[in-house]
C-alpha cells in the first residue's frame, strides 16, 4: 500500500515538514497549561502542568471543536500536497482514528481514592451507541473538509475509537477496502487532543499525568495526521505501509497490571518486514509512563530471543517532541518516518512503528522508503 501525500499539524507546526524538521533539530514547543492548574502532591502549592498545545490552532477551543482544527489542518496541508503533485483526493474514502468519548471513565482501576472512584462511577454516562459516533464523525470530517475548502463532501467508510492502536486499525481497513477495489485511493486520518479538561482531569485522577507526585507520568499533547494511500500507484509513491498486525494484551493499563509485552511483541513480530541483516529502526508511543516503558522492555527482549536483529534496535520515542497524541501517534510515527527518508536522515530502510492502547489492542506497522526518480 503505496502513501502519495501526507499531512500533520503539531505542537512544532502546522504541516507536515516543520513538525517533522523542528522535532529532527531537537527543538520542543511545549508549555504551562492556563487552563488547568493542580495541587502538587509533595509540596501542596499550586503546580502547573505542561502541554504540546497546537496553540495557533485550538487555543480558546474545547471537546469536539479542538478536534475538529485539528483535523482541519492536517487535511489542508495533506489536500496541499496531493495538489502540487497533480493526484485527485475527491472519490477517497476516509477512515478515522478518534479518542473514544468513553475514554474518561477507564482506568478506574488506577484511581488511588476509593470516594474519588465512585464518584465518577456513579457519574458515568451510559456507552455512546456506535451508529451516532459514527454519524457524529461524518459531521466532523465534513465539517473540517469544508474549513479545509475542499471542493467536495468525503465519505467515512470506518471508525476506529481504539486509542492508540487505532490509527493502525483504521489503516487496516483502508487496506482491506483497497485491495478488494472499493476504493482506488483511500484517506486515513488520526487525531486527538489530550488537553481538554476532562481529560487532564481524567489523567491526574488516574496518576497519569506527569507532575511532582507522578515524576514518570506522561506530557499531554494534541496532533492530526492525514495520509493519502493508494494500492497500485507506485511512481507517485513517497512510502510504502509493507506490513501491519494486531494484536491483543491481557495485562492492560486498565486493568491496573504491568504488561510483558505479550501482546505488542506478537504484534511487531508479524508486521516486522526488515531484512534479516537490518537493524530495527523502532518508533514507539511511549511517552514517559511506567507501564508503557514495562511493556516496550518486555516486547524488545521477546524480540530478542526470538531474532539477534533485536541485539540493540534503535528506538525513537516522537511523544519526546510533540507529546502524548493519543489516537494520532501512531500515524505521527508514520509521517515521523517518511519525512526521515525524504530528508536523508533515517537509520534505516524502513520502521517499526509499535502502537499500546489503554485497553487490549495493540498494533504494529511497517513503513518503507521507495526509491525516487532524480529530481522528484
Amino acid at each position: 500500500m503505496d502513501v502519495l501525500a501526507y499531512g500533520m499539524v503539531t505542537a512544532l507546526g502546522g504541516d507536515a515538514a516543520t513538525s517533522c524538521a523542528g522535532a529532527r533539530a531537537g527543538l520542543v514547543r511545549s508549555r504551562v497549561l492556563d487552563h488547568f492548574r493542580l495541587r502538587s502532591g509533595v509540596t501542596g502549592e499550586e503546580e502547573p502542568v505542561i502541554g504540546h498545545p497546537v496553540v495557533l490552532l485550538t487555543q480558546g477551543f474545547e471537546g469536539e471543536a479542538r478536534l475538529l482544527r485539528l483535523i482541519h489542518g492536517a487535511m489542508a496541508d495533506m489536500a496541499t500536497q496531493a495538489g502540487s503533485a497533480g493526484l485527485d483526493i475527491a472519490n477517497a474514502p476516509i477512515y478515522l482514528s478518534q479518542p473514544s468519548p468513553d475514554r474518561i471513565h477507564t482506568a478506574q482501576a488506577l484511581i488511588a481514592d476509593e470516594s474519588v472512584r465512585a464518584i465518577r462511577a456513579a457519574g458515568r454516562d451510559a456507552p455512546q451507541d456506535p451508529r451516532r459516533a459514527f454519524a457524529l464523525a461524518t459531521q466532523l470530517v465534513r465539517r473540517a473538509a469544508a474549513l479545509a475548502r475542499w471542493s467536495h463532501v468525503p465519505e467515512l467508510a470506518h471508525l476506529s475509537q481504539s486509542g492508540n492502536a487505532g490509527g493502525i486499525e483504521a489503516l487496516r481497513a483502508a487496506a482491506i477496502d483497497l485491495a478488494s477495489g472499493r476504493c482506488q485511493r483511500a484517506i486515513v486520518i488520526g487525531a486527538d487532543s489530550l488537553l481538554d479538561a476532562p481529560t487532564l482531569n481524567w489523567l491526574q485522577v488516574c496518576a497519569r499525568l506527569k507532575c511532582d507526585a507522578v515524576p514518570s507520568g506522561l506530557q499531554p499533547g494534541e496532533a492530526a495526521c492525514a495520509l493519502l494511500l493508494s494500492q497500485a500507484e507506485p511512481a507517485a509513491a513517497q512510502g510504502r505501509i509493507a506490513k501491519s498486525a494486531v494484536s491483543q494484551e491481557e495485562a492492560t493499563l486498565e486493568s491496573g497490571r504491568m504488561s510483558q509485552g505479550i501482546g505488542l511483541s506478537r504484534a511487531l513480530a508479524e508486521a516486522d518486514a526488515g531484512t534479516p541483516d537490518q537493524v530495527p529502526w523502532l518508533l514507539s508511543d511511549h511517552s514517559g509512563e511506567t507501564y508503557r516503558a514495562s511493556e516496550l522492555g518486555h516486547a524488545v527482549v521477546r524480540l530478542r530471543a526470538q531474532s539477534s536483529r533485536y541485539a540493540a534496535p534503535v528506538i525513537e520515542y516522537p511523544a519526546i517532541a510533540f507529546g502524548d497524541t493519543g489516537a494520532a501517534s501512531a500515524l505521527v510515527s508514520v509521517i515521523w518516518a517518511l519525512r526521515a527518508f525524504a530528508r536523508g536522515y533515517a537509520p534505516a530502510a524502513s520502521a517499526l512503528v509499535a502502537a499500546t492502547s489503554e485497553g487490549a489492542l495493540r498494533s504494529a506497522l511497517t513503513v518503507q522508503s521507495v526509491a525516487r526518480k532524480a529530481g522528484a
